[in-house]
C-alpha cells in the first residue's frame, strides 16, 4: 500500500511554479476531449452523412445520449475526484476516450458509432473538460 501512496504523492521537479504544469495538463486534457464535443461533431457531421448515408437525427441522437450519460456520470466522477484526486482519473479518461476515437474511425454500423461516441462523450466531458480539471486547479 505504501508504493501506491508514494506514486500518488509523487510530484515532478520543475524549474517553475508547479501550478503552471497543472494548468498545462488540464489544457491538454481538454484538447484531447474535443473530439467528443459539439464543435467537432458539428464540423465533421456532413462528412459522416456523406460517407455512411445516415440522416441528421442519427448523429443528434448520439450527441443527446452522450450528453445525458455525461450528466448522469458527473456526480460520481466528482466524488471520485474529491476522494482520490484527479491524477489517476485524467489519464484513464484520456485512454478510454482515445480508444473510442479509434473505434469511431473504423465504424461500419450505427450501433458502433453510438457505443463509441456515447462512451467517449460520457467519459471525456466530466473527466477531461469539466469536473476533474477544475478539481486539479483548486486542489
Amino acid at each position: 500500500m505504501t508504493i501506491l501512496k508514494t506514486i500518488a504523492e509523487w510530484r515532478p521537479r520543475v524549474p517553475f511554479y508547479y501550478g503552471w504544469l497543472i494548468l498545462a495538463m488540464s489544457a491538454v486534457g481538454t484538447y484531447a476531449a474535443t473530439g467528443a464535443t459539439q464543435l467537432v461533431i458539428g464540423g465533421v457531421q456532413n462528412f459522416i452523412f456523406e460517407d455512411m448515408g445516415w440522416d441528421r437525427s442519427t448523429i443528434a441522437y448520439a450527441v443527446t445520449a452522450g450528453t445525458w450519460a455525461s450528466g448522469l456520470l458527473t456526480p460520481f466522477v466528482g466524488r471520485l475526484a474529491d476522494r482520490y484526486g484527479p491524477r489517476g482519473l485524467m489519464p484513464l479518461a484520456a485512454f478510454i476516450a482515445g480508444g473510442c476515437f479509434f473505434a469511431i474511425a473504423g465504424i461500419q454500423a450505427v450501433w458502433q458509432f453510438y457505443t463509441a461516441y456515447i462512451i467517449a462523450r460520457a467519459i471525456a466531458n466530466p473527466m477531461l473538460v469539466g469536473v476533474v480539471p477544475r478539481t486539479a486547479a483548486v486542489d
